[in-house]
């Protein structure tokens, strides 16, 4: 019989402004802000957390190395067994700096350009990965002059200008190459959508899909793609009724139907934390309000779990959207506390695979099964014991990689 340890199930805290990355069936978080935190508001840098997907389990990280200081409106992406952090607000103000983590060993490193020139620090902007490198868009921070600013306009924002910490919105589209660490601004046609921070995009094969963000007072509720071989821009048009304005929200494709992305949540024009889902059918362009086939926040108390901004959202590997994290109320009201949370809404979109439900119907019937479960392989009867009376088997790292081998080292 497999040896089990206990350990201690933890949750991170409650946060907006975070990063979530998707790896494998695993959804990574680092960073963000909470005013619920006892001492800084920034999230400590050296952890990161780990969500499994198909156990509903937290995992911390405690990393080494140079970490990034804590920071929110941050931007993060896997490539090639590393998270790069990119971008963001910290303590300092706006900035630029890109560092990586390997998860073969949790060390942090500061990435060196080698492009003479680099973007202007920012936050609020999107991050995709598409032909090995890391493309931005969008963001709100300094100005560009004396940044790589060969295309994109900017705007300031005059309320920043009596702080004498000037900021704004750019267009901006760049690309960061992590084999030469190399910077580029390539110039983009078509209607290219004007500046804006706090929008989503989601990709779909050879396309980025941006929908909304703020732009000065307004938050948008517009849809462009970007077709990312030839960098032509395109603004969509859709039929019948369209989500509100909005910003803070998040934008995913849906599994792999090729047509199907998902809007959710955000903060609306009118100053409403939303709790909204529609679902964006490509082949007709029509816009539809759905309530997803199943919802599951797992440990939540809350009744209005639905309703977030500033949270994140990853594909899962089961054909769910993982929202994590993100704020219940209104976060502009300096009137009213902040309602952070830590909470996991699973959006079902797509059956599951027959495994999990399997695993599932062998859980339920504990008390019959729970003998058996050691003759199982040993990539499956540990999914049982994570999920009973919190516990893990000594070897739970090898069977991942034996299982999968992409995500062998995020345990």
């Amino acid at each position: 019989m497999a040896m089990v340890k206990k350990i201690n199930i933890e949750k991170p805290m409650p946060r907006v402004g975070h990063i979530a990355a998707a790896f494998g069936k695993y959804m990574v978080i680092w960073g963000g802000y909470s005013d619920q935190s006892s001492s800084d508001h920034y999230m400590r840098q050296d952890e990161i957390w780990v969500f499994d997907s198909e156990i509903k389990k937290w995992h911390l990280k405690r990393t080494t190395g140079e970490a990034p200081h804590g920071t929110s409106g941050a931007c993060g992406v896997i490539a090639e067994q590393f998270l790069y952090i990119m971008f963001g607000h910290n303590d300092l103000g706006n900035t630029s700096d890109v560092y990586r983590i390997g998860f073969h060993d949790y060390k942090w490193e500061q990435v060196s350009f080698t492009s003479a020139t680099s973007p202007a620090p920012r936050d609020k902007l999107t991050a995709w990965i598409y032909g090995n490198k890391i493309f931005t868009f969008g963001g709100y921070g300094v100005p560009l002059n004396g940044f790589l600013n060969d295309h994109g306009d900017y705007f300031l924002d005059s309320t920043t200008v009596p702080t004498g910490y000037c900021r704004g919105w750019n267009n901006q589209t760049t690309t960061f190459d992590p084999r030469t660490s190399l910077w580029s601004n390539p110039a983009c046609s078509g209607n290219i959508p004007p500046p804006r921070a706090a929008h989503a995009t989601a990709l779909l094969m050879d396309h980025a899909y941006l929908f909304g963000g703020r732009f000065n007072e307004d938050r948008l509720n517009d849809l462009y793609s970007l077709h990312l071989p030839s960098l032509v821009w395109t603004k969509l048009h859709c039929q019948y009724e369209v989500p509100v304005g909005r910003s803070w929200h998040s934008f995913n494709s849906v599994y792999d139907t090729g047509t199907l992305l998902m809007l959710f949540g955000g903060y609306s024009h009118t100053g409403e934390p939303l709790g909204d889902t529609w679902l964006l059918n490509l082949a007709d362009m029509t816009w539809n309000n759905i309530t997803p086939s199943h919802c599951d926040c797992p440990h939540s108390t809350e009744s209005d779990a639905s309703v977030r901004l500033w949270h994140t959202a990853v594909n899962g590997s089961d054909g769910d959207v993982l929202i994590f994290g993100g704020c219940r109320g209104d976060i502009l009201d300096w009137s009213i506390p902040d309602v952070h949370t830590n909470d996991v809404c699973i959006f079902r979109c797509w059956p599951r695979s027959l495994r999990n439900i399997t695993l599932d119907a062998v859980y339920s019937y504990k008390g019959l099964l729970e003998s058996e479960w050691s003759s199982l392989p040993r990539s499956l009867s540990n999914k049982l014991y994570i999920r009973d009376a919190e516990t893990y088997t000594d070897q739970l790292s090898t069977n991942t990689h034996n299982e999968n081998t992409t995500t062998c080292s995020i345990v």
